[in-house]
């Protein structure tokens, strides 16, 4: 029962671990009760790094009292991108954080392919933590908390519920970050939805707490915006789904044809693609007819007409 304070609100931010339903986070929900207000965003597929584009309207959106950041689960380690790349992420959610006096967890997660004796995100993590007086959860490595790689097992989920109640206990009692702000808005990630000024098919999609309009593009529509000033560039997020293909970016004399298809398209998900960064004024989308010729891992390919679907363009306020 609730003792008549306002709840907290929080919000956990992870992958595909945090994104599981009811998972670890449900459990400890009901746990809790009606003590901390319980929101979660779960992004498969992505990386830490993608946060410093997505990270700030995430925020937007649950507007939460305290956020745990569940960041060490993701793949990101095998991709060599290093310790200063990271800690460049870290400092940009910090930054969004710190402005808005929102305390800030970490829960860091176990995969078995993580050889933890040196692991330098953990080290990193701790470091940062102690130097700002945040807490941290870090739960230990062990096969029968897993039932594959990185996703828990029934007695996973109920550590790792355990484990999340400890830490929203201890960080409910912490100050909210403290942190320089300077650099937080480097990155961006524009909504094509609120870029295009003719008419179009907008639709939502909603998953695992992660909520964005998606515009859609079909062979014979091209979907051009132009910017209100020179942008550099630098990615793009879509669906990709039984539907999806191949869609041509036009950017004056920039051109790419970006691959929307891929193995797992047996199902709709969110993806980032990053390429090189270029500067523009304008960008048109183009939906090409093709029928990608790649195999899925569950199913037979859907060999109906093409359809896409663009979510944000990433722009950074710099070069990198």
């Amino acid at each position: 029962m609730s003792d008549g304070k306002p709840q907290v609100k929080v919000l956990i931010v992870g992958f595909s671990v945090t994104a599981e339903t009811p998972g670890y986070v449900g459990a400890a929900a009901i746990d809790l009760g009606d003590a901390f207000d319980i929101h979660k965003v779960g992004i498969g597929g992505i990386h830490p790094h993608d946060l410093k584009h997505l990270f700030a309207s995430i925020v937007d959106e649950y507007q939460p009292d305290l956020i745990v950041l569940e960041l060490s689960t993701a793949g990101f380690r095998q991709l060599n991108l290093g310790e200063v790349d990271h800690e460049e992420t870290i400092n940009i959610i910090f930054g969004v954080c710190g402005k808005l006096r929102i305390k800030v967890a970490f829960l860091d997660l176990p995969r078995n392919d993580v050889d933890y004796e040196n692991d330098w995100l953990y080290t990193m993590h701790k470091r940062i933590c102690q130097k700002h007086g945040l807490a941290i959860v870090r739960i230990e490595n062990s096969n029968r908390l897993l039932r594959d790689f990185v996703h828990p097992s029934e007695e996973g989920i109920k550590v790792y519920s355990d484990a999340l109640q400890a830490l929203l206990v201890d960080c409910s009692k912490r100050t909210p970050l403290i942190f320089d702000t300077e650099n937080s808005l480097q990155y961006d990630a524009l909504l094509v939805a609120n870029l295009v000024r003719s008419q179009v098919k907008v639709r939502s999609f909603q998953r695992s707490g992660y909520n964005v309009k998606c515009v859609e593009i079909l062979s014979e529509n091209l979907v051009h915006f132009d910017f209100e000033e020179p942008v550099l560039v630098c990615g793009i997020t879509f669906l990709a789904g039984p539907f999806s293909g191949f869609i041509r970016l036009n950017a004056g004399d920039y051109e790419k044809v970006l691959n929307c298809y891929d193995q797992y398209c047996y199902y709709e998900r969110f993806v980032i693609k990053r390429f090189d960064p270029f500067t523009c004024s304008s960008i048109s989308l183009e939906q090409l007819p093709e029928i990608p010729q790649i195999k899925l891992l569950k199913g037979d390919a859907n060999l109906h007409e093409r359809k896409g679907y663009v979510v944000h363009i990433l722009t950074v306020k710099k070069d990198i």
